[in-house]
């Protein structure tokens, strides 16, 4: 199987996007056909206990885009939240990125799923 890495992350000034981002970590370690999730924070500060989180990473094989993109639809239905979902995949020394972003205003669950698989199956095919 292929293996990708996925790095989903909110848009910079989003008031809750530390607790959403931490939401949806929880919810994609319940999912048994992905695991390697991992928070990205940034360093931190002097007199702080950790830094803001900035994204999520995802490492998983292509056998999983179904339940990936289960879950993301309906963490972005209930949290309401705008993402940027970047898709790489190494090819020897270079690596290819498909990003696909969902906007909460017009959101529709089935096209950005069908729209995520497409760009997970575009990755793997470069």
């Amino acid at each position: 199987m292929d293996q990708l890495t996925l790095t989903v992350t909110a848009p910079d000034g989003h008031p809750a996007a530390d607790d959403d981002l931490r939401d949806l970590f929880r919810r994609l370690g319940e999912e048994p056909e992905i695991d390697g999730v991992r928070l990205c924070e940034d360093p931190a500060a002097p007199g702080t206990l950790g830094g803001a989180l900035t994204a999520l990473e995802i490492i998983m094989t292509s056998s999983a885009v179904t339940a990936l993109a289960s879950v993301l639809r309906a963490w972005i239905r209930v949290r309401a939240v705008p993402v940027k979902v970047s898709v790489r995949r190494p090819h020897g020394d270079q690596e290819s990125e498909v990003v696909v972003e969902a906007q909460v205003v017009g959101f529709d669950a089935e096209t950005f799923g069908r729209t995520l698989v497409e760009a997970m199956e575009r990755a793997g095919q470069r």
